[in-house]
């Protein structure tokens, strides 16, 4: 398996660890938008599947939680809107709605956070690569104060967050 570099995720889980922790060794585009305070970044890996196969696990949120460090999604109309609830920390969980903002299979999913305590937006870019299939996951995520107060300590989790997630993603599609 091999990981390549840049990754973002809209995990906070875990950031008071990684005050103490080294900075990720692989490269990361992550930064703060002067536009709107996302916290965004770009990785890309490669999975050992073919695109449609990849497509389909990806698009089918409610197998988000395989992959994705303590998540859990439903669909509330299917392909349209979903309500995710994530675990920052031990201490809260969030529930927000999501809108799914473009879906052009077996190619591009994307989908932002609509309503909630944080404001995301992510963009999953699929292309065949021999027998597999490159994947690109971009987007951001704010949470107001929060992420202008801790931005640099928030980027090294959500790197770090965001690569043991890919991680777990080439595992399932091995």
């Amino acid at each position: 398996m091999r990981l390549a570099k840049k990754v973002v995720s809209v995990d906070l889980c875990g950031f008071a660890a990684l005050l103490l922790a080294p900075e990720p060794s692989m490269g990361s585009d992550e930064r703060m938008s002067d536009e709107d305070d996302l916290l965004t970044g770009s990785y890309e890996i490669r999975l050992d599947r073919p695109i449609e196969e990849v497509w389909a696990f990806l698009t089918d949120l409610p197998t988000t939680g395989r992959w994705r460090q303590r998540m859990n999604v439903s669909w509330v109309d299917p392909g349209r809107t979903f309500v995710v609830t994530s675990a920052f920390g031990p201490w809260r969980k969030m529930t927000m709605t999501g809108e799914v903002t473009a879906s052009e299979p077996p190619r591009r999913f994307a989908y932002g956070i609509v309503d909630g305590a944080l404001r995301a937006r992510n963009e999953y870019l699929l292309e065949p690569d021999g027998d597999g299939t490159r994947f690109t996951m971009s987007g951001g995520a704010a949470m107001g104060r929060v992420t202008r107060l801790l931005g640099p300590v928030l980027r090294r989790a959500y790197g770090r967050t965001t690569r043991n997630e890919l991680r777990r993603l080439q595992e399932l599609l091995a």
